[in-house]
Parts: structure tokens; C-alpha cells; sequence
């Protein structure tokens, strides 16, 4: 296993972090920001939002839906054919592409490789998505060398202004960073498989779901040497980039080394994510019973042992037990000296935090 380079790192960060930078995003972000310690850096995403909304027309050109990401896939078409460490290589290789391999890229990105021209338009049109998805996913068919000179103009005016935060971001995420170069790629393969859950799948990223769950270690058996790009603005995103053909999932291939691209917060919030996930499977199969609820209330009015509330509830204290023995594993309820039971407040407040932090990190998958 390898790590990319400092040049390779900026570009794929680049062409992955911005997909989702719009409004709505931000919104998001802002709203996440006191809840979740993930966006530290979203002071930063927004003022390089800001910054680059003088040239927003160019950006929406290239970077128009999260969820079809032309030029991660446009990366990917290029990169079956040759390596690409860094810009100047990216710009010169997409020059070569055809308005033919641009349109089988587009295809590939919206599962519809099989399909003529017509078929295709009619796929787009068909898609559940917005009015302007559609329109931009119409215009880069329909005229695929214009795609192209959006990307080349994007990459004049946007990439040095991003280049400027990505410094920046590098002294947020430094001590991130320096421990992710540390790990090895057992720890790195479980944070993403342990992640892959929490991210918004594009049909890309759906696409390749096989190919994410095969371990580094087939990858390597296959010839393949692992590179891993640890990603700042892409900070909650996992791709992988390998060989765009469907259904290739042996990594037999040359040099198309699978990367992953993990962001650096998806790897150390795995661990706390993993924790959410346990407490909330525990919590809401605790509370899923309307008889442990009471159960609860009656804990909180004064009935605080398996006694009271058997004689309350008028069933055997092994049932009531038992029911209290759940509301103990879940975290929910104690008890004191004396077998007394009692309410822990705090850890269930705690719990149900778990659970709507980990609902606000989980993804749609039907777009």
C-alpha cells in the first residue's frame, strides 16, 4: 500500500470535495456544525464558496450534481488508459477525448453503456432528478466538447483559488493527516468499510458498492498495489477509483491500481459511528416495546424495583425481569443500592443523540 502524492491528493480532492458545493450543502453544513465535530473546517468551505461564487456559472457548468459526477468519471475513463499524478497530466489527457468517449463516460455515468443516442436521451429525461440535473446532463450529450472546454476554464479560474484553501485546510486537518500516513492498511480498509454506510451514494458510487466490500488484501493478490488518497474537502467521502469496467471486480488488471479516496474525517468518525450504531440498535429495540416505556414511566414515579412494578403491572417478577434487563443493556436504567432501579436521564439523552447523529449522517441511496 501506498499514498498518493501531494499533487494527486489536490486533484482528486479537488474533483471529489467540490461535488457537493452549493447552497444547499452549505445550508446543511451550518446546520450540522454544533452538532457533529466532523465540520471543523466549515469556516473554510464556506468562505472558498464564497470566493468562487463570481464564478459560479463556470462552476455549475462542471460541478452540477453530487450525485452524477461527470468529472470523477471523466477521471475514472482516463485513467483506464494512463496514470494521472497531477493536473498539468489531467488537462492534457482530456484534450485527447473524443466527443464519442466523452458521451460513453456520460453512459457509463447513468448506467446506460448498452444504449444509442436516442435510448440515451430518453434515459436522461427519465432520470429522478431535478429539471436543471437533467438539462446539464443534456448539454454535456448533446454537445460533449463544450463539457470540456467548461472543465479547462473551471480549472483556470476555480483550481487556484481552491489551491489557496487547500493549504489552509491541510493546517486544520495536519495532525489528521500525519496520523492516517501512520496506519496501515488494515486500519484503513476497516474505517471504510465501517463508514461506507454513512455516505450519499450517487449512481456512480452505487455502481461500485462490489467493488468496495473486496478487502486490499485481494486487491494486492492480484498484482495490484493499494494507493490511498487521503481527502480534506472531501473530508465525509469514500471513492474508489479502479478500472470502469461493470462487473470487473478481481482487479486483474495492469496498471490500473485501485485508490481509494477516503476523507480524513470518515476515518477517525468510523470508530464513533460504529459506537452510534450499537447504542442505537440497542436503545431502539429497548424502546420499540410500549410496555418497557411504561415500564420507564413507572421507574420515574416512585415504582423503582422489579417488586413494585410486578405487583403494578400484575405479572411475574421473572417477566418484569426480564424487561428491565433490556432497559440495563440498552443503558437507559441502573440500579442503586438496594436493588433499587432508576432512570439514567443523562444516557438516555445521550443515546437518542446517537441516534439522530447518526440519522443525519446517513445517506439517501435512492439518488
Amino acid at each position: 500500500m501506498k499514498f498518493s502524492s501531494k499533487e494527486k491528493r489536490q486533484l482528486l480532492d479537488f474533483i471529489i470535495g467540490l461535488e457537493c458545493l452549493n447552497p444547499e450543502y452549505m445550508f446543511s453544513l451550518e446546520e450540522k456544525q454544533n452538532k457533529i465535530d466532523t465540520i471543523e473546517f466549515y469556516t473554510l468551505y464556506k468562505a472558498l464558496y464564497n470566493e468562487i461564487s463570481s464564478h459560479i456559472l463556470d462552476f455549475n457548468n462542471v460541478f452540477c450534481s453530487p450525485f452524477y459526477p461527470m468529472l470523477q468519471m471523466t477521471y475514472r475513463s482516463l485513467y483506464k488508459k494512463q496514470n494521472i499524478e497531477n493536473v498539468a497530466e489531467f488537462l492534457a489527457t482530456i484534450k485527447t477525448l473524443t466527443d464519442e468517449e466523452i458521451k460513453f463516460t456520460l453512459k457509463m455515468l447513468i448506467g446506460s453503456t448498452a444504449c444509442n443516442d436516442a435510448e440515451t436521451v430518453k434515459a436522461i429525461k427519465n432520470l429522478q432528478e431535478s429539471g436543471q440535473v437533467k438539462y446539464y446532463l443534456l448539454q454535456i450529450y448533446e454537445n460533449p466538447s463544450q463539457f470540456i472546454a467548461n472543465t479547462l476554464k473551471v480549472f483556470e479560474t476555480i483550481y487556484p483559488i481552491y489551491l489557496n484553501y487547500f493549504t489552509k485546510a491541510e493546517d486544520l486537518f495536519s495532525k489528521k493527516l500525519e496520523k492516517v500516513l501512520a496506519m496501515d492498511k488494515a486500519e484503513i480498509y476497516k474505517a471504510s468499510i465501517n463508514f461506507l454506510g454513512s455516505e450519499k451514494l450517487s449512481a456512480l458510487q452505487r455502481e461500485y458498492k462490489d467493488i468496495k466490500r473486496i478487502s486490499l488484501e485481494e486487491a494486492e493478490r492480484c498484482g495490484n498495489e493499494i494507493e490511498v488518497a487521503p481527502l480534506m474537502f472531501g473530508a465525509n467521502r469514500i471513492n474508489i477509483i479502479t478500472k470502469p469496467n461493470e462487473g470487473d471486480t478481481t482487479f486483474n488488471n495492469t496498471h490500473n491500481k485501485p485508490i481509494y479516496c477516503i476523507g480524513l474525517d470518515s476515518i477517525f468518525y468510523a470508530k464513533k459511528m460504529k459506537k452510534a450504531e450499537v447504542i442505537s440498535k440497542k436503545v431502539l429495540k429497548a424502546l420499540s416495546d410500549d410496555t418497557r416505556l411504561d415500564i420507564l414511566r413507572m421507574i420515574s414515579f416512585g415504582l423503582n424495583t422489579n417488586k413494585k412494578l410486578s405487583k403494578f403491572f400484575q405479572v411475574s417478577p421473572p417477566a418484569i425481569t426480564y424487561q428491565t434487563n433490556i432497559l440495563k443493556e440498552a443503558g437507559i436504567i441502573d440500579t442503586r443500592e438496594y436493588s433499587s432501579l432508576y432512570v439514567k436521564r443523562d444516557q438516555l439523552e445521550y443515546s437518542l443523540n446517537q441516534i439522530q447523529e447518526l440519522l443525519s449522517l446517513k445517506g439517501n441511496s435512492e439518488h
